[in-house]
């Protein structure tokens, strides 16, 4: 075979592998799309430590029974839900009405303790109340036993809210006979007073002349009694 042949060879048979190539690639399967990256794992939020919970609870306590009327909101975020003063009032949902209920409060000379505090379930405390004030010991029952529930979230009180115990519809009927005689003793004998202490559409008010109000008549009312 001539020098002239063999190259010629080797260039057709480079040409035929080239070829070759070109057709294999044209007819291969496509390839794989490649997989996502796993997603990333959450971290789980830690549940919030039962002593946070109870310095919560216990702030709140301090607060009410120093009076601290304009302090207690502090301890409350801006949208909540509390029916602490629903034997008084309705639920109570925004800062105003929170620093009015409890300036009545203290106008009442009212009085708190709760016992056997437990926390639960990362955000939720429930504690036995005592409660008491001058309307409270002037209608012969010396202190209201119920208890309260907490719903505490980034160390707020987002729900606070009272529920019965077994002697409180004894003695919330009690108490609650005797606010109706005095409504309408103060309807017959304190005509004057009866707007600053009632709304016909509200109910009661809740500020500090009102609860000073009440106090006093409370205890008149329960004089006229003996």
């Amino acid at each position: 075979m001539s020098r002239g042949q063999m190259k010629a060879n080797r260039v057709l048979a480079v040409t035929f592998t080239l070829v070759l190539s070109i057709l294999a690639a044209c007819t291969a399967p496509p390839a794989a799309p490649a997989s996502p990256p796993p997603a990333p794992t959450a971290t789980p939020v830690p549940p919030t430590p039962a002593s946070e919970l109870m310095d919560v609870v216990k702030a709140y306590e301090a607060a009410v029974n120093r009076d601290d009327a304009s302090g207690i909101p502090a301890l409350f975020p801006e949208q909540f839900n509390n029916d602490w003063m629903k034997w008084y009032r309705s639920i109570m949902t925004n800062q105003k009405e929170l620093a009015n209920s409890y300036a009545f409060e203290a106008a009442m000379h009212d009085g708190t303790k709760f016992e056997d505090c437990r926390p639960s379930l990362d955000k939720w405390v429930t504690c036995g109340l005592t409660y008491w004030d001058d309307c409270w010991k002037a209608a012969g029952v010396p202190a209201l036993k119920s208890f309260v529930d907490f719903t505490i979230i980034d160390k707020k009180i987002e729900i606070l809210s009272t529920r019965p115990s077994e002697s409180t519809p004894a003695d919330y009927g009690k108490w609650d006979q005797r606010m109706t005689d005095l409504a309408q003793w103060i309807r017959q004998e304190r005509q004057d007073q009866r707007a600053k202490l009632y709304d016909e559409q509200d109910g009661y008010i809740l500020s500090a002349e009102s609860g000073a109000i009440w106090s006093q008549l409370c205890q008149e009312y329960a004089a006229t009694l003996k």
